[in-house]
């Protein structure tokens, strides 16, 4: 049985999400968001919104690893996306018993738009969204800054984090906002960008703007783009509603087996617990065309 609420203001919020799990959580005022019908836009979701609470829990620092095994697909991803909308939805009832109209928000894989804005013979570009951008709210809200790698690096735990959240009508003190997408954070420049030079995709030419393309494919050098781009094609297709429920079903979008750019990361303190965390930090040929299961490059 869902609880109520002893009080509705931000420090209840939080407690109650610290209290079931969550690592850390901000909250932004409605007016932090465009008001343009875009998927930043929380007013799409529900006109009387006041707020966005943003909430997140972290990966376990060994299941953060830049290869891809079992254990860390289903730690790192399927569980723990699994656990934040199962929270979302709690969080949800808890403010509903407060008196307060709430809708959450996918943790993941709702992607409802895919578009080809290049195809071959010059290299695919392709962009994805989903229903709800996590990352903006999560950085208007204070939680975190968008990094070199495009993810939303959080003061402790770095980018080892997954998002979630609820959009609510209840009356609650906003946190200080980042502005989102104006400049790196000043530590990105400090680390010398070292996610840059070691994704294997080179996905981040353009630091805090990946090429979807080219981090899909992990090692675009090793397939042809056409085949590629086609069997993108075929798993991306549909109509908005229907592209998110599979995508949300898992049945055309596996846990991504590339973590390069969070483990390399050295806003992540979990990287204290070794100076040599990783036994290696980058990929050979041989580690991928085994992980994907493409084939050898033909000369």
């Amino acid at each position: 049985m869902i609880e109520k609420p002893e009080r509705m203001d931000a420090a209840c919020v939080k407690e109650y999400l610290r209290g079931k799990g969550a690592d850390i959580s901000s909250i932004a005022s409605i007016d932090q968001f465009p008001s343009d019908q875009s998927n930043r836009d929380p007013r799409v979701f529900m006109r009387r919104a006041k707020n966005v609470v943003t909430f997140a829990r972290r990966v376990a620092f060994a299941s953060a690893t830049p290869y891809p095994s079992v254990a860390s697909l289903q730690f790192g991803d399927f569980t723990l996306e699994a656990q934040l909308n199962e929270l979302a939805y709690e969080f949800s009832l808890w403010l509903e018993n407060g008196g307060e109209m709430s809708a959450p928000m996918p943790a993941g894989r709702d992607v409802v738009s895919f578009t080809v804005d290049q195809a071959p013979p010059e290299e695919p570009k392709v962009h994805m969204s989903g229903s709800f951008d996590l990352r903006y709210a999560a950085v208007v809200s204070g939680l975190g800054q968008i990094g070199a790698n495009g993810l939303v690096i959080s003061e402790h735990y770095g980018s080892r984090i997954r998002l979630c959240a609820v959009i609510t009508t209840a009356e609650l003190e906003s946190d200080p906002p980042y502005p989102f997408g104006e400049s790196l954070p000043e530590f990105c420049d400090s680390c010398g960008y070292r996610c840059t030079k070691v994704c294997p995709a080179t996905a981040l030419s353009k630091p805090g703007h990946p090429d979807h393309y080219r981090c899909l494919t992990i090692r675009p050098d090793l397939v042809n783009p056409q085949e590629v781009l086609e069997s993108l094609q075929r798993d991306m297709r549909g109509s908005p509603i229907i592209l998110a429920a599979k995508q949300l079903s898992y049945t055309t979008s596996p846990p991504h087996t590339c973590a390069t750019c969070t483990t390399q990361c050295p806003m992540d303190q979990g990287r204290a617990l070794s100076s040599d965390p990783f036994s290696r930090e980058g990929w050979a040929d041989s580690d991928f065309v085994k992980a994907a299961a493409f084939p050898e490059k033909q000369e």
